[in-house]
């Protein structure tokens, strides 16, 4: 089967010259990488249903091209699944559909420069007693899934931005460090996503800690990655605008992409859900331990 790719003719070249993405060898590789993962024990026989090209291409852009890398995430995605129970137990967008209405996170798609896109998080709009943080974990994993139906996404990467303004030190206590390390290794070992840059401001000392947890599972480049500011907010807004763009940024970052945009990325989301936990139909069978 030959894949089809929809990918524009800039971002074809950027492929081929930082992922090592050649069309006329790109075939060859997903076959390959299925094969491997067909032989892998470390992958169920109820996700194989998963392995179809549009999904191994992913792992296969965000490894380089390198089949062994690929097969590592892939082995490492599933593991995962099966690790993490409170997230992918319940995998439905309504479970996390009243997070993302209130704003928590938005996906904005930047069709200028670089082509990387910014993935927005707004602490403030985490109410825990509504919500545990397995669901604000599960909803992030939904937009990046969301985010993953996009080639140009997995050839461009993307920036995480999270706003920490408004947490107080009573949240700490249901900041579950199990869940948090659970979240580093999915950023760093398990999700097909190329992370350029995390950049958290305006955090209390306490988010300071709970990050050195976050970083003690993290790859030294991932690592290099993170940015902190603190709340300086004349320095972190030129910061933000220096590294990302006005272009790329919500109205309460800095940026011109006003609330209007962020609903759209809500209805778009809505509307591709379906998709998107069709996909994750197995995951029933993979935590009940069925092969029906």
């Amino acid at each position: 089967m030959v894949f089809v790719t929809s990918l524009s003719e800039k971002d074809a070249k950027k492929a081929l010259e930082e992922l090592n993405e050649n069309p006329e060898t790109r075939d060859e590789k997903i076959e390959e990488l299925k094969r491997l993962c067909f032989e892998s024990s470390k992958i169920p026989e109820v996700c194989r249903e998963r392995l179809d090209d549009a999904f191994l291409v992913r792992f296969l852009r965000s490894s380089k091209f390198d089949l062994d890398r690929a097969l590592t995430r892939l082995e490492n995605y599933f593991q995962l699944q099966i690790d993490w129970p409170e997230n992918f137990g319940d995998f439905r967008f309504e479970t996390i559909k009243p997070l993302l209405e209130d704003g928590m996170s938005q996906f904005i798609e930047n069709k200028e420069d670089d082509g990387i896109a910014t993935i927005a998080f707004r602490a403030r709009k985490w109410d825990f007693e509504k919500f545990p943080i397995s669901m604000v974990y599960r909803a992030a994993t939904f937009v990046f899934e969301y985010c993953l139906l996009n080639e140009s996404f997995q050839v461009n990467g993307c920036r995480a931005v999270g706003d920490m303004q408004g947490l107080t030190f009573s949240y700490m206590r249901h900041m579950e460090i199990r869940i948090v390390k659970m979240w580093a290794r999915a950023l760093d070992k398990c999700l097909p996503v190329r992370t350029k840059s995390m950049i958290i401001f305006n955090q209390p000392s306490f988010v300071i800690m709970i990050f050195k947890i976050f970083q003690m599972v993290m790859s030294k480049k991932m690592r290099e990655r993170l940015m902190m500011f603190g709340k300086n907010e004349g320095s972190v807004r030129k910061t933000l605008l220096d590294l990302i763009g006005e272009d790329a940024l919500p109205e309460d970052f800095g940026g011109k992409v006003s609330e209007k945009d962020a609903r759209k990325f809500l209805e778009d989301i809505e509307e591709k859900a379906p998709q998107i936990v069709k996909s994750f139909s197995y995951l029933k069978r993979l935590h009940t331990g069925s092969e029906l």
